[in-house]
């Protein structure tokens, strides 16, 4: 088995799609399961978009993808998540968390589904201030989001001394 991340926290990067192609061929020659966790797909900027690995051909042959409610939606400490992908995959999971999952709280199930169903603006407006704080900040003590693909500002703290 081998876990990926990308849109990746915290190295800021994105896949190209070839690296996603290679992934696939060398997980069905090795015979490996291929996880990747998708959580910060939507936390990305500046035009750029992040790919689902199931999005490329032979991907659901070979692995599962995850998400959360929690970057996306804000729902940071609610627990909900999902997976897709491989059938077999998901079975062996579904019964594996069987023996350490209890459910989820009922209103945080409603509030997935009102997020995942109701008006998704929010997470334009939840991306947009990146690129303006990046812009700010980048005046003043030079941050920089390495190498540009997502949400992370990296701030030089010798260019902080000011206010200590």
């Amino acid at each position: 088995m081998i876990i990926v991340s990308y849109p990746a926290n915290p190295v800021c990067t994105l896949a190209p799609d070839q690296f996603y192609c290679d992934l696939i061929q060398w997980a069905k020659k090795h015979h490996v399961l291929v996880i990747h966790d998708n959580a910060y797909s939507e936390l990305v900027y500046d035009g750029k978009t992040a790919k689902s690995f199931l999005s490329f051909e032979g991907a659901k042959d070979v692995g599962i993808e995850f998400n959360s409610l929690s970057k996306t939606y804000n729902m940071t400490g609610c627990r909900i998540s999902f997976v897709v992908g491989n059938a077999d995959m998901i079975h062996a999971f579904k019964t594996l968390r069987s023996q350490i999952d209890y459910g989820i709280f009922l209103p945080v199930q409603y509030a997935a589904i009102a997020a995942l169903t109701g008006p998704q603006d929010s997470i334009a407006l939840h991306r947009s201030p990146y690129s303006g704080i990046l812009a700010g900040m980048s005046l003043t003590v030079k941050a920089q989001c390495l190498p540009g693909d997502q949400f992370l500002i990296v701030i030089p703290l010798r260019k902080l001394s000011f206010l200590i």
